[in-house]
């Protein structure tokens, strides 16, 4: 191969292609580096040494003319390591998950150069409020490999791209995804030094694995993809064809024209700088099309991130931000915290363990106007929405690790035995219990985050951390039973209230002055007696009064007066019922312990100012008016 080098230009980092000019820019330390070149046709690999004067700083550039990176694919030789390069938008040699044959031969995977031209025509950006959000947690693969998909987009983008009507109809707005960037699920040590030695790393490991034993053992594999990776290019393995690329902009463009979003998840190990991490968010946001992230790991350049021109109308969801970034943020809808001060108050009061009132009702109003809040009681780290309910321990012994893994602090029951339960005492309980955690989930002030498959039941069997589990305990079984059908259709339904109730998830702080059209604040207490100042010390019921005239259902038309009561107590509880303002009655419209459908199909009327919820259940009522004509209710 007849080649020509020169010094490189600095401009930007990664690879870049004119004509038959390819320029390499990467960071390295000083000592013998060099661009190994791998002919697409199984040629011989060329390598090219960078001259230390082509180097400034840390940075070194090389311009090599003569070759086309559509015959080539390539790596970095660095300190004497074959790497690849961080930069690079696409990964050869992982396109098969899981696929031990990696180990036997030529296991470095290799940087490849593509320039995409997928064509965006007329894609637009949902940019939805907090107040539309719905969203829903995904694993490509755990979601898509039993029943949700069919063939070979088992498994894969695509197969995503399947469900999304699914998802529409559920009320899902928001798709946030685990790790799509392509990291390395196979959890063996990488290779410490060059091309020349790989034979030699490899016998090591392999008589290292076999020692003591005539069977080769399993791999184990990182599932989730919550290690150091390559975070510019897509997973090839979750292709159902070769372009992971096109397939994945498809499914972001599919989620768009249906007006919902993709958030993707990224965990950064400690070692990348700031500059990295931004231009890798940036790269997401131009070819990509996605609408926010979830950021996890270390050294997340936040200033960076919150005030670079292309990611200012992006989402941006993580543990939490300091003070100034939330007074110096001008866009209500871009900042959201993962609240775990609502999981914790929610898995106490509904299993009665360490119970606090005061805590869970905090959560349930909590609304700030400079952040939002996004609220979960379950998530693929922890026990699913039926497993909390079905297992008093976690069960991890499948992981190999002596059931040392997972949290200890799930705050979780099995209502009278452990697992998988035949009696009705012990399925009933459940079944009310999953009812109420996803009332008070659905009717709380924050954006709420739905972990795939809990809207159907779907069990991990007691594993608080699948994290290496590729089989059907990770699966997502989609091949759901009548009550698990019951349970996905009142999620719908408290989906589609919550959206018809605006005064549920506006952001407005709540003030308890009253207006004068009703002599009502936006929120109130109510126990035993009405107009509490808050929860009753002591007590685990209480009533909460949404005032709908502090917002519109649509112009000109005040939203309505909402009652929910909540009982977390396992016996009968008293609650006052406020009089309602106006000529009118309290509605009965849904009850967790009403052994159907909740939501019931003929409305009750409540003429009564006391009522009796039965333990362990979430009502809602509805101020309904009279006829006009009649005059307003005069307030004693």
């Amino acid at each position: 191969m007849k080649i020509k080098i020169r010094q490189g230009n600095y401009e930007k980092m990664g690879v870049r292609s004119q004509g038959n000019e390819v320029t390499f820019t990467f960071g390295c330390n000083k000592g013998k580096n060099a661009v190994v070149l791998y002919p697409r046709n199984g040629g011989k690999i060329e390598r090219i040494e960078v001259p230390e004067e082509f180097r400034i700083g840390s940075m070194v550039s090389l311009t090599v003319q003569g070759i086309s990176l559509q015959d080539y694919d390539y790596n970095y030789v660095l300190d004497g390591h074959v790497v690849n390069d961080p930069y690079a938008v696409s990964i050869v040699g992982r396109e098969s998950w899981g696929d031990e044959e990696r180990l036997k031969a030529d296991f470095i995977a290799k940087s490849r150069f593509s320039h995409s031209d997928y064509d965006w025509t007329g894609d637009v950006r949902p940019k939805l409020s907090d107040e539309e959000m719905i969203l829903y947690k995904l694993h490509v693969r755990a979601f898509s490999m039993k029943g949700r998909a069919k063939g070979k987009n088992k498994g894969t983008f695509a197969g995503v791209t399947e469900a999304i009507p699914y998802l529409k109809a559920l009320g899902v707005s928001v798709v946030e995804m685990m790790p799509v960037y392509e990291f390395e699920e196979l959890m063996v040590p990488s290779p410490k030094n060059t091309l020349l030695n790989y034979a030699a790393w490899k016998a090591a490991r392999d008589e290292k694995e076999t020692a003591g034993t005539k069977k080769k053992k399993d791999v184990k594999l990182n599932v989730w993809g919550y290690r150091d990776a390559n975070y510019f290019s897509p997973k090839a393995s979750y292709a159902a064809g070769k372009d992971a690329e096109t397939e994945l902009k498809d499914l972001i463009r599919t989620l768009h024209e249906n007006r919902m979003e993709c958030v993707l998840e990224f965990f950064f190990p400690e070692g990348h700088t700031g500059a990295y991490i931004v231009e890798a968010l940036r790269h997401w946001v131009r070819d990509y099309h996605v609408d926010g992230f979830h950021l996890l790991g270390y050294g997340i350049p936040m200033n960076a991130i919150l005030t670079d021109p292309l990611l200012s109308d992006t989402k941006i969801f993580c543990p939490g931000f300091t003070e100034e970034f939330i007074s110096g943020n001008k866009e209500k809808n871009r900042l959201f915290v993962y609240n775990e001060e609502f999981l914790y108050p929610a898995r106490k009061m509904l299993n009665r363990l360490e119970m606090n009132l005061d805590d869970m009702v905090r959560e349930i109003v909590k609304t700030h106007p400079g952040q939002g809040f996004v609220n979960y009681i379950t998530s693929n780290n922890g026990f699913t929405m039926n497993d909390l309910f079905s297992y008093a321990e976690k069960h991890n012994e499948a992981n190999g690790e002596g059931n040392a893994d997972g949290s200890n602090w799930n705050y979780s029951a099995n209502y009278g035995e452990e697992g998988d339960s035949r009696k009705r005492a012990v399925l009933s309980e459940r079944k009310r219990q999953l009812r109420n955690a996803f009332s008070l989930l659905l009717l709380s002030k924050g954006v709420p985050l739905i972990y795939e498959g809990d809207e159907c039941g779907n069990s991990k069997k007691g594993n608080n951390n699948t994290y290496c589990q590729d089989n059907e305990l990770s699966y997502v079984d989609w091949s759901v039973r009548k009550r698990d059908r019951e349970l996905c259709q009142f999620v719908k339904e408290l989906i589609a209230f919550r959206r018809a109730h605006p005064v549920l998830t506006d952001r407005t702080m709540f003030s308890h002055s009253c207006r004068p059209e009703s002599g009502l604040p936006e929120i109130s207490y109510h126990g035993e007696n009405a107009w509490m100042s808050g929860p009753e010390y002591g007590r685990c019921a209480i009533g909460l009064l949404y005032c709908g005239e502090y917002v519109e259902v649509q112009k000109g038309k005040d939203d309505d007066l909402i009652y929910i009561a909540y009982n977390f107590m396992g016996g009968q509880q008293s609650l006052a019922l406020p009089k309602l303002p106006y000529i009118g009655e309290w509605m009965k419209i849904m009850d967790t312990a009403v052994d159907q459908d909740p939501f019931l199909e003929t409305p009750e009327r409540t003429r009564d100012q006391k009522i009796m919820l039965p333990g362990r259940s979430v009502r809602i009522y509805i101020g309904q008016r009279a006829p006009a004509g009649r005059k307003r209710r005069k307030e004693k």
